[in-house]
């Protein structure tokens, strides 16, 4: 029986989490390995959806070969430790994917050089002695890529003789809102904005840009901007965008290196590291690196956001049925009608569902499975033991796809979990069909006492 991980994520439409399924899923299939994906809707930088987390606390730990907690995607490391006491109850190994952490195996991002060295060349090539540095969350317990990012940035400064000023660092904690008001606020008061402006990721660079556009100020003419992560997304921005690329392929390929190292195929190490790249381009003044192709880039973001409008147009059927289906003895007798091929939804018995109040993580042991006949093609309900793997195990073994796992939940209650098989391209789970099943699952609670 092959081995299977369980990969625990956040947001799997963001370009972060796209790119990163891309990659394991490759690397999974190089290593004859499954892979199940534990996604939530949000990164739980607020407790508004509680019910999320559910997804979380009813992984079957004791059955998978090693748990991978991608810590970027996480915004509560209370949630990240009480992954891992699950899983070392449950004797299960974990990576921690982009940082690390001394109670489990670690990969880590290998950058402070490279980026260093990135930000001095810009700052000498383009003489400059006065910048501004956009970071992440002042919060180093939780962001500890950011502080990093920003000593990174006082060294180069300081290394090309000019001095290091907090008042020129801005945290707007990733926030693109935050960020075009700062700079929008900055130009509109007559600031005196420094010329060169570095960002601790890609979309808050991207952002400046924006802006600096929208009151006619040309790049790199006026300003010069640089990123960090080196999002694919952001390739085919005008101007090109000058980055410290994040290698998600190596970082992914390094995870199936510590898997094999505990399956005792190497010389087990507790931290591994992963490669970054210095990406100069047209926002910083350099020419575009001759290995950037538009044309190709565009086409593989089409296909992207095609895929999630055809999930968005399945799921959208759910919508029609939630507005005309006010009971939930009709809901529960007729959901199956309203399923696609490759996507099950485990729901709590009817029964529970008319009394669920404020459990917001708990699940019942034994919930109805609906889903498509793979043979027939026909919808079907059976029970379903929640702390089973995957629905269909012996027949996923088999195939080449990946499953991806989230809460449905509605105002911060969990009713069930949704389940969707799919390979390394984006999978918009969770989000088009959490919105329409909440809606229902607030009508079908509204006007349970009708049944």
């Amino acid at each position: 029986m092959k081995k299977i991980i369980g990969v625990c994520l956040t947001e799997t439409r963001s370009e972060y989490s796209r790119e990163f399924i891309k990659f394991i899923y490759k690397h999974s299939k190089i290593n004859d390995v499954k892979v199940i994906i534990y996604n939530s809707i949000c990164n739980f930088s607020a407790d508004n959806l509680r019910g999320a987390r559910a997804v979380y606390y009813n992984i079957p730990y004791e059955k998978l070969d090693a748990i991978v907690i991608v810590h970027e995607c996480f915004a509560d490391s209370s949630l990240v430790d009480k992954i891992l006491r699950y899983a070392k109850a449950a004797n299960t190994p974990v990576i921690m994917a982009g940082k690390y952490d001394p109670r489990c195996y670690s990969i880590v991002g290998d950058y402070e050089d490279v980026y260093t060295d990135m930000l001095k060349k810009i700052i000498k090539d383009r003489n400059v002695s006065e910048s501004l540095y956009i970071a992440g969350r002042n919060e180093p317990e939780i962001d500890f890529g950011s502080k990093i990012r920003i000593q990174c940035y006082k060294n180069a400064l300081e290394e090309c003789g000019y001095e290091f000023k907090v008042k020129n660092v801005y945290f707007c904690g990733y926030d693109e809102a935050k960020v075009h008001h700062l700079i929008d606020k900055m130009i509109k008061n007559n600031q005196d904005i420094p010329r060169a402006i570095f960002c601790a990721n890609d979309r808050m660079a991207q952002t400046v840009m924006d802006v600096l556009k929208e009151h006619d100020y040309k790049i790199p003419q006026d300003f010069i901007v640089a990123g960090f992560d080196g999002m694919e997304c952001f390739k085919c921005s005008a101007p090109n965008l000058s980055t410290c690329q994040n290698s998600l392929d190596d970082l992914c390929l390094k995870i199936f290196d510590a898997f094999n190292e505990l399956k005792g195929e190497g010389t087990l190490d507790n931290t591994f590291y992963y490669n970054y790249n210095a990406i100069f381009s047209e926002s910083c003044g350099y020419s575009k690196p001759s290995d950037l192709n538009n044309d190709i880039m565009v086409n593989d973001l089409y296909s992207t956001i095609k895929s999630m409008d055809i999930q968005m147009l399945e799921s959208s059927r759910w919508s029609g049925f939630m507005l005309y289906k006010a009971s939930l003895n009709k809901f529960y007798s007729q959901i199956d009608t309203y399923l696609k091929a490759n996507f099950q939804v485990a729901l709590t018995p009817l029964e529970v569902a008319k009394v669920i109040n404020k459990k917001y993580h708990a699940l019942e042991d034994s919930m109805v499975l609906y889903s498509i006949d793979s043979e027939t093609g026909m919808p079907k309900t059976e029970n379903y033991i929640t702390k089973q793997i995957v629905p269909n195990l012996e027949e996923w073994m088999v195939d080449d796809t990946m499953y991806f796992v989230t809460s449905l939940m509605v105002d911060g209650i969990c009713y069930g979990l949704i389940y969707e098989k799919g390979s390394g391209n984006v999978s918009s789970t969770g989000y088009s069909v959490n919105d329409h099943a909440g809606t229902l699952i607030k009508v079908l609670t509204a006007s349970a006492n009708e049944d």
